[in-house]
Order: structure tokens, then C-alpha cells, then sequence
């Protein structure tokens, strides 16, 4: 699948000072919320880190448009019967460059020492537990061994051994990511703990190099080839400096893809021919300062929550879709979707019943009636539409009645990280395909988790998801879900669709709903 001009790449970097071997440059633009901080790619996490790194960086596999794993530089993969042990041919052609002076072989060795960095507590590194399959790497993210004890070994200069511990059906999508990528160990060394931080302390075997980077104008890169007609040779990620919004820059045709939340910019987009594609990453959801004297209740919470569900259900919104747990749509789990694995993991509390365990939280906190509490409410005319129908039937089924403060996101932001509210309204979004995104923010200890919330059933849960493979993972974060909702800290309302879009003349451009992280490498602009 992975193509390859490496030779002309370097005949290129000498003879043109544009990308495409002497063709005309072909740009693609786009900004991101945040500026790059690392090119690590054990390390990155940024949408924009991720989109950079996708492109500096080829790993043995790649995701498709479709979600599917499609060989990148593993020219042949073979799999035991049992399915516990990998073994991959690797391209011969393979090289690390940054296009100007340094070029040198990717071997097996470089993905051994990849993984082996990936699975080391001292790394850090986010994508850890995609790894715990592979033979020694519990042991090794506990500290109870050496990161040199991991099953992955290069049987030769091309090809790469992987042992598992237990079948993984999803092992191939994980190898695409960005754990997975290869890492010389001498260049890492060399950078002497810059790896990833400048310009000269990275270097990628992907199918664009690093060409510029700075604080402003953001990241550049060209492609390391030759291009067919059309493709992007040059990829510019720059950070969003509030100047004009995506919608505009669209229109104007300043940038070649964005998000677009705004239902009016959607429909002017859509009119004029704008490629779109939905994601069902984020979840809009009602959270409870756990430390506020009646929200300590979970009879309270789990009333509320359960009122304001079967409220938010009655109101039809575009992009919004009624939410049957916290996990959206977008995410999956070993390449399946969570949320059809987990069914509707909402607390099944009839109409009848919500009246009587709102009395009886009220009889916990020895109170007659709530007081003094305050309803955090983002402004925008869907937040607040929304919020209507909740409250309303908090004050019909309930006889509750509260306060009500219309705020800034970023405001209501502040506050919910600084514990100064008590109910807020909040539009989440999902920065990555994994359960643990949303859920480990709930986490007894965990400074993001801005409610409060403190159980130990549902720690243990998550706690044990984390060190989990298989069918045994994806039961402890259903169970891990569900154990949450029935207590009630967050009630999730509805899952939000994030439109995203493209020029109508460009084809192939694969976009990870998380982020969306880009990847435009087999991207062509029609003439």
C-alpha cells in the first residue's frame, strides 16, 4: 500500500525548491485550536499533534477513510493460528529523512525500541494501554520489568516479531497509531531529551518531512516525493489566531477544512457544495458539584438526571441526538462500536419512581426542598432551548426549582474547573477513540475530575479496564459506564454531531472523528 520515492525525494530536495519534483506546489491549509507542542509521536495528543505526526511518521500500518487498518510500511504480515504471535515483513526502502541532509534505513530495531518506549512508565505516554497484549507489557507499564523483556523483536533488519499474551481482534488498528510508530534509538539519544521538540530533534520516515515550525505561523511540511497530479505537497497546520472563523476562511477559500457547529453555517456550506462529513464525538451533559450539600446525594443526582434525560429526549435539535449513555457514537472499542456493545447504560427510573428518590435524597440531606442552588447554562439558543424542557420537568415531576446563570463556555469552563457551581450544563467533546477519554475524568484523585465524585466500585472498574484486553476490557468499562450513571455525577442529555468540512475539489482525505485528525497523503484536488 505505502509508496515510495525516496530517491527522488533527496534528487528533489536538491534540484527544486518546491515539493513534487519540479510540479506545481499543491497546498492544503488548516488551523487548529491549539499551537504544536511535540512531535513525539509516543507523546503527541494535540489534534494537531496527531495530524502532524501522521504525516512525519509511517508505521507498519494506517487507517483508511473507512476506519479500517490497511498496510503501510509492512509489505507482508503474517499471523499464528492461535493468534498470539505477529510477524511482518517490512519495506527495504524504508528511510528516515528530514529532506535535506539526513537519510539513513528504518529497520525492525526501530519499531522494538518504538514499542518498548511506549510501554515504559518513565515515557508517560498516553498509548500505553493499546499494548497490554503484547507479552511483558503489563509487567513493564507496573514497573515489575525492564522495558527490554517486551515481546517484540527484530528477527532482521526487515522483519518484526510480536508476541501476545491473549488474541486481539482490533491488535492491527492499534499498530496504526500513533504508539506504534518507529523510533531510531540513536537519534533519540542524540537529541539528548529534545526528541520531538524542535525542528532539528525529530526526524520521520512518513510520507512528508518537517520543512518549518514556529510559534505563529505553525507547522509545515512537504511531501517526501514525488506527487501524482493533484496531491498535496505542501501541508501547513497553523494555529487559530482569531482573526476569522473557519466558516469564513471556507468561504473565502483561506483554509481547506474545518469544524462547523453553527446549523445556519452548516446549511450555507452544504448550498454551496461543500463536502461534509458527521461525527458523533461529544456528549452535552448536566454535571453535579458532588460537594454541594443536596447534590451529595446521589438519590438527588439519580432524580435529576433521570427527569432531565426523559426531558432533553422530548427536544429535537439539529446535530443533537438523544443520548443513551456518556461513551457517543464515534467511539469504539477492539474495532467495534462501544455504544452498540453497551446498549443504553441511562439508570431505568420510571416517571413514577422519580418523585419518590428525589424525596428521599431531600431526607438524606435532611432537607425539605433544594436552596440556593445555581444551573450553569452556556449561552447559545440550543443550550438554552434545551435547558427549558429540563427544567421544566425538574419543576412538574420534581417540584425543584433552581437558580439559572447564562455563561461564556469558556466562563462556565472556569468555574467547573475551580468547583465554584453547582449544575452545569456542558457540551463535551471526545479528543480520542477511547472509553477512558470521558470516563477516568470521574476518577477518585483525578484533578479533571471537576464534580467531586468519589466511589470506589467505579474506580475499581475503570481501574481494572485499564489493565484489561479483550472481552475483559470492554465488560469493565460497560460495567465501569453504567456504574456511573447510576450514581449519578453526570447526566448525559444528548450526543452531539460535529460537522466537518472539506473543499468540493478534494477526494481522499481520510479524517479521525478525534480532533478530527487529518490525514491527506492520498488526498487529490480535482482541476
Amino acid at each position: 500500500m505505502k509508496r515510495r520515492f525516496k530517491l527522488c525525494a533527496l534528487c528533489c530536495v536538491l534540484l527544486f525548491s518546491l515539493a513534487g519534483c519540479g510540479k506545481e506546489e499543491v497546498n492544503f491549509l488548516y488551523y487548529t485550536e491549539t499551537a504544536i507542542k511535540t512531535l513525539d509521536p509516543q507523546l503527541a495528543s494535540t489534534s494537531a499533534e496527531l495530524s502532524a505526526v501522521k504525516h512525519l511518521f509511517s508505521g507498519l500500518y494506517r487507517v483508511d477513510a473507512e476506519g479500517q487498518a490497511i498496510p503501510d510500511a509492512a509489505t507482508d504480515t503474517k499471523i499464528s493460528s492461535d493468534g498470539l504471535t505477529y510477524t511482518f515483513t517490512l519495506d527495504s526502502t524504508d528511510v528516515f529523512t528530514d529532506g535535506k541532509d539526513r537519510s539513513f534505513a528504518v529497520t525492525a530495531q526501530d519499531y522494538v525500541f518504538g514499542l518498548q518506549r511506549t510501554v515504559s512508565p518513565t515515557t508517560g505516554s498516553p498509548y500505553a494501554r493499546n499494548f497490554l497484549a503484547i507479552r511483558g507489557a503489563r509487567e513493564i507499564l507496573n514497573g515489575q520489568a525492564d522495558p527490554k523483556t517486551l515481546g517484540v523483536r527484530a528477527i532482521s533488519a526487515t522483519q518484526l516479531e510480536i508476541r501476545l499474551i491473549e488474541p486481539d481482534d482490533g491488535f492491527l488498528l492499534k499498530l496504526a497509531s500513533n504508539g506504534a510508530m518507529p523510533c531510531n534509538k540513536d537519534f533519540f539519544e542524540d537529541a539528548a531529551g529534545t526528541y520531538g521538540l524542535t525542528l532539528k530533534s525529530i526526524i520521520g520516515n512518513g510520507p512528508f518531512y518537517l520543512s518549518g515550525w514556529g510559534d505563529t505561523n505553525g507547522l509545515t511540511l512537504r511531501r517526501s516525493g514525488e506527487a501524482e497530479s493533484g496531491e498535496v505537497t505542501r501541508l501547513r497546520i497553523i494555529p487559530e489566531n482569531g482573526d476569522k472563523t473557519g466558516f469564513e476562511r471556507l468561504m473565502d477559500g483561506m483554509q481547506d477544512a474545518a469544524v462547523i457547529t453553527s446549523p445556519s453555517e452548516i446549511d450555507q456550506l452544504a448550498k454551496k457544495g461543500f463536502v461534509q462529513q458527521n461525527f458523533e464525538n461529544g456528549t452535552c451533559a448536566l454535571f453535579f458539584n458532588c460537594a454541594d450539600r443536596y447534590l451529595s446525594s446521589a438519590s438527588i443526582r439519580r432524580a435529576l438526571s433521570a427527569s432531565a434525560s426523559a426531558s432533553a429526549a422530548l427536544v429535537q435539535q439539529t446535530a443533537l441526538v438523544n443520548a443513551t449513555g456518556l461513551i457517543p457514537g464515534s467511539i469504539t472499542l477492539e474495532g467495534e462500536g462501544f455504544r452498540e456493545a453497551a446498549g443504553n447504560a441511562l439508570p431505568d427510573i420510571a416517571a413514577a419512581q422519580r418523585y419518590a428518590t428525589y424525596q428521599l435524597g431531600l431526607a438524606e440531606v435532611n432537607a425539605s426542598k433544594l436552596s440556593g442552588v445555581t444551573v450553569l447554562v452556556p449561552e447559545g439558543s440550543n443550550y438554552e432551548e434545551l435547558f427549558r424542557a429540563v427544567n421544566q420537568g425538574w419543576q412538574k415531576e420534581l417540584g425543584a426549582f433552581f437558580s439559572i446563570e447564562t455563561l461564556s463556555l469558556e466562563e462556565i469552563e472556569k468555574r467547573m474547573a475551580t468547583g465554584k457551581y453547582d449544575i452545569a450544563l456542558y457540551p463535551y467533546t471526545v479528543t480520542e477513540n477511547d472509553p477512558a477519554a470521558l470516563l477516568q475524568q470521574f476518577m477518585t484523585g483525578n484533578a479533571a475530575n471537576v464534580t467531586g465524585f468519589n466511589d470506589a466500585e467505579f474506580d475499581a472498574l475503570l481501574s481494572q479496564a485499564f489493565l484489561a484486553t479483550g472481552n475483559t476490557q470492554s465488560r469493565a468499562y460497560i460495567a465501569a459506564e453504567k456504574e456511573l450513571l447510576w450514581q449519578a455525577p453526570v447526566a448525559p442529555l444528548k450526543f452531539q454531531t460535529s460537522s466537518f468540512f472539506t473543499s468540493a475539489k478534494l477526494s481522499g482525505l481520510v479524517a479521525d472523528p478525534f480532533g478530527p485528525v487529518l490525514d491527506v497523503s492520498s488526498a487529490v484536488f480535482k482541476s
